[in-house]
């Protein structure tokens, strides 16, 4: 498991949860939550790739929807970003779904502006 995301989990004593990105070439990511909890009872199969970063998101997101909005785009559109820690697995949810609607809304649409349902 990267230092990373083992760090969070030891740091957080499991509580959120991780968005892991799947880009490989695909014009829509897949995403995938996993409870932190899960992460270090199970361990896998994260262990066995490396993520550079990680990408903070806390609770307090609900109280800024301009942070909010940004947050989700930038899980969306990223390509760097691959792994995201949540402070919250319902805030994990949310990215993720909001991230995906993101996504699939800019394929449908040919000019690539898709409607915005990140809020």
């Amino acid at each position: 498991m990267t230092d990373a995301i083992t760090e969070l989990v030891e740091l957080f004593d499991a509580e959120g949860a991780f968005i892991f990105a799947f880009r490989q070439g695909r014009p829509c990511p897949a995403f995938e939550v996993v409870t932190a909890k899960d992460i270090r009872d199970f361990r896998c199969p994260y262990q066995t790739h490396h993520y550079n970063g990680v990408l903070f998101a806390m609770n307090d997101l609900y109280g800024n929807n301009a942070q909010l909005t940004r947050t989700i785009r930038t899980i969306a559109n990223d390509g760097n970003i691959k792994a995201v820690y949540a402070e919250s697995v319902e805030l994990a949810r949310h990215l993720a779904i909001k991230a995906t609607i993101l996504r699939e809304d800019m394929l449908v649409n040919e000019n690539g502006i898709g409607i915005d349902q990140t809020n």
